[in-house]
This record gives C-alpha cells, sequence and structure tokens, in this order.
C-alpha cells in the first residue's frame, strides 16, 4: 500500500472528527477540562450591538448563561442586567436588606427593576392562604408606606403588585403618584376605610395601562367620592371582588373609559349583575377581549352590543342533563352564540361543567353549528370547548355532531 510523502507540519495537522448528531442528547459525553479564552476587542467590537441584544434576550431564563455573559465587558453587563434585576419581591423576611439597598449610594439597579412585589406574606400569596393558615403572623414593623417611600430608588417599575394589604394607611395615594412609569397596577386581598379611598388609589398613578383588581374591600365611612376620573390610558381591567356593582356605576357616571379588555369574576348579587350588564353594554364596540367567570350570576349579559369582540372566553357554563320530564333545560351555548354578533371574533373557549359526560348529548349541536355556519363567524379560528377529564370522547362527539366546524380545522376540545 503506498503511503503518500506529503506531511503536515504540527502546527497544521488535520484532525478528522465525526460531526456528532444533535439528536442523541440521551448520551452524556465525558467532561472536557479545557481552557477558554475571551475573545479580543478586535473581534467582540464587530458584533452588532443589536445581534448581541437579541442572543441576551433569548437567553433570558437562563441564569447560568446570563452569569457568564455578564463577564464580557460592561456593555454586556448592562444588557444582562436588565433580566437579572427585572423582577423584585419585598416581603417581612428581606426588608431590611432591601431598605439598606435601595439607601445606599453604591445602588446601581434602581434602573433595571421593572416589576415589583410588595407582600406582607413570606412565601407565595393566595387570599385563602392567607385568610386560613394559622402560621401566617403580622410583623408589627413592616408598613407597605415606609417600603413604598424608599422604592423611588426604583425609577423604572412599569408594574406594581401589592399584596395583602388590610389596615393599611389611605397615604398610598401620594406614593402612588410617584410612579411616572407605572402601566400595571395590581391590588390583592386589600381593604380601605371607605369607596372613596379606594377610588383616590386606583386613580393615582396617571399612565396606567393595565388594572387588576381582587378581593378588595372598602368599610362604610361616608365622604364625598372626589371628582376623580380613572387614568385616560387605561385599556385592561380584571375585576374579581364583591361590591362590583358600585364600581362599576361610578366609572359610567365619571366617564365611559374606552376599555378593551375585561376579566370579570367573583361573588355578585343582583345588583352587582345588573352593572356589570350595563357596563358591558356602554362599552359597546370598544370591547375587544372579554372574559366571563361564574356566568351563572351575570344573566343580564346580553353581547349583542359588543360588535367589536375578538376572543370570548367563558368558565364554568353548567350543561344540566335531562331526564325527560318537564321542559328541557335552556341551552347555554346556543344564547351564547346567538348574542355574538361582531364580525372581528376569532376566539370562542367555553369551560362546560357537568355531573356526567352524558350531559353533552343533551345540547342542541345541530344549531350551533347552523350558528356558527353564518357569515358574521367568518373570521373563526378557534371554538375551545374545556371539558372535565372526558376530552377523548368529547373530540369524537362534537367531531361528529359538528363536521363543518371540524372540517374548518378550528375545532379544540381540551380537558379543563
Amino acid at each position: 500500500m503506498a503511503i503518500s510523502s506529503k506531511l503536515h507540519p504540527p502546527s497544521k495537522s488535520l484532525v478528522v472528527t465525526r460531526p456528532r448528531s444533535i439528536l442523541k442528547t440521551h448520551k452524556q459525553s465525558p467532561p472536557r477540562h479545557s481552557i477558554t479564552f475571551p475573545l479580543s476587542e478586535t473581534i467582540s467590537d464587530h458584533f452588532p450591538c443589536e445581534l448581541v441584544q437579541i442572543i441576551i434576550d433569548y437567553l433570558r431564563d437562563d441564569r447560568a448563561a446570563l452569569a457568564i455573559c455578564s463577564s464580557v465587558c460592561r456593555a454586556w453587563l448592562s444588557l444582562c442586567r436588565t433580566h437579572f434585576f427585572a423582577k423584585m419581591t419585598i416581603q417581612p423576611g428581606n426588608t431590611a436588606g432591601f431598605l439598606d439597598l435601595a439607601t445606599s449610594p453604591h445602588t446601581t439597579i434602581g434602573t433595571y427593576v421593572r416589576h415589583l412585589t410588595i407582600q406582607k406574606q413570606t412565601g407565595h400569596v393566595d387570599h385563602f392562604f392567607i385568610l386560613n393558615n394559622a402560621s401566617c403572623q403580622r410583623v408589627p414593623d413592616f408598613h407597605f408606606d415606609n417600603v413604598l417611600r424608599h422604592v423611588k430608588t426604583l425609577t423604572s417599575i412599569t408594574k406594581l403588585s401589592l399584596f395583602k394589604g388590610y389596615g393599611e394607611n389611605p397615604k398610598l395615594i401620594s406614593h402612588l403618584q410617584g410612579f411616572l412609569s407605572l402601566e400595571d397596577l395590581e391590588l390583592r386581598s386589600w381593604s380601605f376605610p371607605g369607596f372613596s379611598d379606594f377610588v383616590g388609589v386606583v386613580c393615582a398613578p396617571r399612565n396606567l395601562v393595565r388594572l387588576s383588581l381582587t378581593d378588595i374591600a372598602w368599610g362604610t365611612r361616608r365622604s364625598l367620592v372626589p371628582d376623580l376620573r380613572l387614568p385616560a390610558r387605561l385599556r385592561h381591567m380584571a375585576v374579581f371582588m364583591e361590591k362590583q356593582g358600585q364600581f362599576f356605576n361610578w366609572m359610567l357616571r365619571c366617564a365611559t373609559q374606552p376599555i378593551e379588555s375585561l376579566e370579570v369574576g367573583g361573588i355578585f348579587g343582583q345588583d352587582d349583575a345588573l352593572a356589570c350588564a350595563h357596563f358591558l353594554r356602554i362599552l359597546g364596540p370598544t370591547l375587544k377581549h372579554l372574559s366571563l367567570y361564574t356566568p351563572s350570576r351575570i344573566s343580564k349579559v346580553n353581547l349583542v352590543y359588543n360588535t367589536g369582540l375578538q376572543t370570548l372566553y367563558i368558565s364554568h357554563l353548567q350543561v344540566s342533563q335531562w331526564e325527560g320530564s318537564g321542559p328541557p333545560p335552556q341551552d347555554k351555548i346556543s344564547e351564547i352564540l346567538a348574542q355574538l354578533c361582531s364580525p372581528n371574533i376569532a376566539t370562542i373557549s367555553l369551560q362546560l361543567l357537568m355531573h356526567e359526560p352524558e350531559a353533552l348529548k343533551t345540547i342542541d349541536w345541530k344549531e350551533i353549528g347552523r350558528t356558527l355556519a353564518l357569515p358574521r363567524f367568518a373570521s373563526l379560528e378557534t371554538v375551545e370547548f374545556r371539558v372535565p377529564k372526558c376530552r377523548k370522547w368529547a373530540l369524537s362527539l362534537l367531531e361528529k355532531n359538528l363536521p363543518n366546524v371540524a372540517a374548518r380545522g378550528i375545532l379544540s376540545v381540551v380537558n379543563g
């Protein structure tokens, strides 16, 4: 066998290696103890900043990778910090550390924190956990007023979540007015002396775009409601609380806010149901995204006026099985679809509750199919039914009874 006399010098020797398949990820390669060196500035300076930003944004959930990137150079460190310190939670266990950090002249994270959560409880926040957990003890020296006074050093906050503010001082208003970049305010488990105090807080941030209210209460203290209006940029609201009727009626009296996205749920009285229905009617074509929870308590809602709807989500739709005696139960699904007059509706998601899967057979699916074939549903992209546990059986039933909807590829059945 002939041997080639052409040899390569050691510094330029050819190394032939077999390319590794990215599919064989189950085999772990032996650890390599290689030494890595940083790129020279002449090379790294040729990377466009936009490319570096895209890569670091892609690695935002990989803290180990972000730590490595942050050590490359000062510019990369600044980009990585926007993800390292994007969220901060202040609770009784770390309040002292936060106050030391906020008052330090060397603090440099003030421009990186965008979502701040302040909670009066260590651990996760849940209203029922707060009420029923005996180990949850009040911390006498933890007050929102004291914390918010120092939070102003964080100048880039766009979302503020305040949890469990029972018995707090209404001076909260003056602090919220200082967050000039605040666009998203979330209040959960709060009580106010009176309705006017509550209104003053939600109207304080003037650049607010999104407002979420959960488990909010106010006392019977009587005082004149100030001549306030919700922020002009407010477009998204989530309301899960009692006494919603008083809040909705106040909104209608002060001005018609162009709300585009609305989530409504909670415990409803008759007055609350009427006020909610009237509020939806006044919103009219402005409303684009609507989520209704516990719809059985919102019997007066009529979606005929919401001609701009693009997405509709309804949960807890009770499907009753007809025993054959007396009049058949009212078909809630057909009633809801008959109200939809928006030519822009793209997504309909309905959660169905039933005692037995056989209750699905009592629904007039042929009528539903005829309704969904109307021209106003031409833009429909998804019709989703969320059923408990019997997804495969329900999917087979609906594909059989809604053949045109299934043929369009927009039918979806999921567990839920």
